[in-house]
């Protein structure tokens, strides 16, 4: 029950993660076997934890925004459940305010950020391979339906000149990454 003053929380899709791995920093911390109490005991106290905002990153940077939107290939790394990197290489696009990846709701990968919405896309040039952005970030909406297979459509034509031609399996959706950081190489 909120005190008086205290505005209630935001419901965001992915809202339940965040709750769920509210310990999660600490957690980490604990000794291998230990437990909360033993590390209590041996003085390692849980890190302190910037609160999270559901504010507007910063728009793509005009480099990254060139290379996701040019005929190169993106590396997407979401986290398993298990908390182990899941990593594939991806066609990658852009708008002005997000990375955009294109997937299917079925596929592990959207399950992961369903889970958890912290993802990484490195963008590698095609003609020079020492000449990438690297875009760390959260899902932070989604987009279905008519739009997201004209979209699948649209990078299909870009990357190999024709529609997409797989069946689709169960939903398309296009996800779209709000950058928290931003690095071009």
């Amino acid at each position: 029950m909120a005190g008086a003053g205290v505005a209630p929380p935001q419901i965001t899709p992915h809202t339940e993660w965040r709750a769920a791995h509210a310990v999660a920093p600490y957690l980490e911390t604990l000794h291998a076997g230990g437990t909360a109490t033993d590390n209590a005991a041996h003085g390692v106290a849980p890190p302190q934890r910037a609160p999270h905002t559901d504010s507007v990153a910063a728009m793509v940077d005009d480099e990254v925004k060139r290379l996701a939107q040019d005929k190169n290939f993106g590396v997407f790394t979401t986290m398993l459940p298990t908390g182990q990197p899941m990593t594939h290489v991806m066609w990658v696009d852009a708008d002005d305010d997000h990375v955009l990846i294109n997937t299917e709701t079925h596929r592990q990968k959207y399950k992961n950020i369903v889970h958890d919405p912290r993802v990484a896309v490195a963008v590698v040039d095609r003609d020079n391979p020492y000449h990438y952005a690297e875009i760390r970030g959260r899902v932070v909406g989604e987009v279905t339906g008519p739009a997201a297979r004209a979209h699948i459509d649209k990078l299909s034509e870009k990357y190999l000149g024709t529609p997409y031609g797989n069946p689709i399996t169960s939903e398309r959706v296009i996800l779209q990454i709000a950058p928290d950081r931003q690095r071009v190489q």
